[in-house]
């Protein structure tokens, strides 16, 4: 639902002020009033909108001048590139990995894996993304110890939609797990976050730590 802001309104107000290129030759008035509206952060809610998203959003330029819209075209059959082999369900073709066990085991067995090799999970695990890895943070450095449901399953960086009618929970998307990156060698080192699943987009530093 849209509302003022005035107290946001007072404070652009007076930043205005403050210019110097108001009217008479850098006079006060650079702006007689403002008028702050609070709207739904979703596009549809404006005309034009500019919204940040995560980095593994897709991309798309853009430019609006005097003759009208212009927006880049896009490919309308991207599976196109995704590999034949890939399109088809084909159970063979998965590693089976049981998480209902002790996570070293469930680490040996991935050890064992070549980069890119498709796994079915079966099990329990932690759901936790950034608020949720921020708490934890601040549990670490006030000296508490890293929670045990950290140290025995694997953590997925997501976060539910909301809960349909007679549904646990919601549809459980990934997240992009460069953002959680700077977490992963002090929980590591406190026995926590041994397994991560997420969209990827990983930096060297969480390399290093698993290295570690």
């Amino acid at each position: 639902q849209a509302f003022r802001d005035i107290e946001l309104e007072k404070a652009l107000l007076e930043a205005s002020q403050q210019f110097g290129i108001g009217a008479q030759f850098g006079g006060k008035y650079f702006a007689h009033d403002i008028r702050v509206i609070r709207l739904p952060r979703h596009g549809g809610s404006c005309p034009i909108a500019m919204a940040l998203s995560c980095s593994a959003d897709r991309n798309i330029k853009a430019k609006i001048n005097k003759h009208g819209i212009w927006l880049e075209k896009l490919e309308h059959n991207p599976g196109q590139y995704i590999p034949a082999s890939l399109r088809e369900e084909n159970h063979a073709q998965h590693v089976q990995l049981d998480l209902n066990r002790p996570l070293r085991d469930v680490m040996l067995d991935l050890a064992r894996l070549p980069v890119g090799t498709r796994v079915s999970l079966s099990g329990p695990i932690v759901v936790a993304r950034d608020i949720a890895h921020a708490k934890i943070k601040a549990r670490l450095d006030s000296g508490e110890s890293m929670p045990e449901y950290l140290k025995h399953h694997i953590v997925y960086y997501a976060g539910p939609a909301k809960t349909p009618e007679n549904m646990a929970c919601g549809s459980l998307g990934p997240t992009t797990g460069g953002r959680m990156d700077g977490y992963v060698d002090t929980f590591q080192a406190a026995g926590g976050s041994l397994v991560m699943l997420s969209k990827g987009n990983r930096s060297q530093q969480v390399t290093d730590a698993c290295h570690k």
